[in-house]
This record gives C-alpha cells, structure tokens and sequence, in this order.
C-alpha cells in the first residue's frame, strides 16, 4: 500500500438507544488469536488475552512441550492450555528466529535456531512458571 492512494466513504454513526446487552451467566476467559499468511506460510501471529493478568490463574500446568530437533537447529513447541510470553534465555553466539512466544493450544510452533552447542540445554520461563526450565 505504500505510495497508493484511496479514497474512504464513512458512514454516519446510527446509534440505537435503549439497548439490553445480557452478560454471560458464567465468566469464562479467553484468548483471542489473529495469523497472517502469505502463500499458505503464518509470517504472523497476535495474541489478545484478558485484561489485567492479575485476574488470570497460570498456575495450573499449561500441557507445554518443547523438542529440539536432533540437528539442534529446530524447536518444535506446543501446549495443552494457553501459555503467556514463553522465552528462551539467550546467550552470545545463540540466537531463535521467534522469542516471547504465546503458545496456544492445538497449534504447533516451530522456532529456528542457531548457536546452540551440542550438549547445552535449552533454558526457558513464561509467565506463571515456577522456575526456568
């Protein structure tokens, strides 16, 4: 879009009074998530989670499973339950194409990375996490 130009119609605001919005009966909380894809590959994700964390329980175990590949280069990841700002711990010489990951469910991540010695273990934490890993 960069250097195209267009022209917008608005339309006016209808605003409708006297409007009932029932609430749930039960408050359930729930991610929301938005991909982009180009030629059938995400090159994005957005994840929207209820606000403010301090009402979220993360406590509970999140089903959170991370294999690395034999060739050390490939992160498979993936999570039973929605898992918030998921991170590898860094160091110089290893770097991860993707980090601060929200992982949810029924969905596998692959992350890509390079620098990774050969007997050293992935470390990582997310929010609600007891320890790293």
């Amino acid at each position: 879009m960069s250097g195209q130009r267009g022209t917008w119609h608005l339309i006016p605001r209808r605003v409708r009074e006297n409007v009932t919005i029932d609430n749930p009966p039960i408050l359930e909380a729930f991610v929301l998530l938005a991909t982009l894809s180009k030629d059938g590959e995400i090159v994005s994700r957005y994840a929207d989670w209820p606000q403010p964390f301090k009402y979220l329980s993360f406590k509970e175990n999140r089903g959170l499973a991370i294999t690395l590949s034999k060739s050390r280069d490939t992160i498979a990841i993936t999570a039973q339950k929605p898992v918030k700002g998921l991170v590898f711990a860094k160091r110089p010489g290893l770097s991860f194409n993707y980090n601060g990951l929200d992982i949810l469910p029924r969905l596998k991540y692959i992350i890509y990375t390079d620098g990774l010695k050969e007997n050293e273990e992935l470390e990582w934490m997310f929010l609600g996490a007891s320890e790293s890993h």
